[in-house]
């Protein structure tokens, strides 16, 4: 992975975390799960990340153990199911944002590597909520810590 490389995936990530802000679907959620889940866009939007490919390439290798190290400090996995609803949603926003209206290397739909289970397929954003066990209020959360 080339400095360039390094750069392209942090403003991609970047992005797609002020895309979060937009959207309350994210107020619940912990920073570290916006977080990994903007990071995993970003390489998959790249063609850097994909959880089903299991090829033996060195840099696929690495990239692996990268994302493997960062869930681990963040005490998450990839495919736990609050990951895979804000990254399934920071798509579904990256879609409807300008930078994908005007830019056409990252001009895709949700990539086709990315692996969204049978429960997510057809889940609105409010279905998504649901399936998530979005609390009703956020000051109740906030109190509950």
């Amino acid at each position: 992975i080339t400095e360039s490389d390094v750069n392209s995936i942090q403003d991609f990530a970047i992005f797609f975390a002020e895309l979060s802000v937009r959207d309350y679907y994210f107020v619940t959620l912990g920073q570290s799960v916006v977080a990994l889940s903007s990071l995993l866009n970003a390489m998959e939007g790249l063609g850097m990340w994909s959880a089903s490919k299991t090829d033996d390439c060195n840099e696929r290798q690495f990239v692996y153990q990268f994302v493997s190290k960062v869930c681990k400090l963040l005490d998450l996995n990839y495919d736990d199911d609050v990951v895979i609803g804000a990254r399934l949603q920071l798509w579904r926003l990256y879609e409807r944002s300008e930078e994908y209206k005007r830019n056409d290397l990252t001009k895709r739909v949700i990539p086709k590597s990315f692996h969204i289970p049978e429960r997510f397929r057809s889940a609105s954003t409010s279905d998504l909520t649901r399936l998530m066990g979005s609390p009703k209020s956020v000051s109740t959360r906030i109190n509950a810590s």
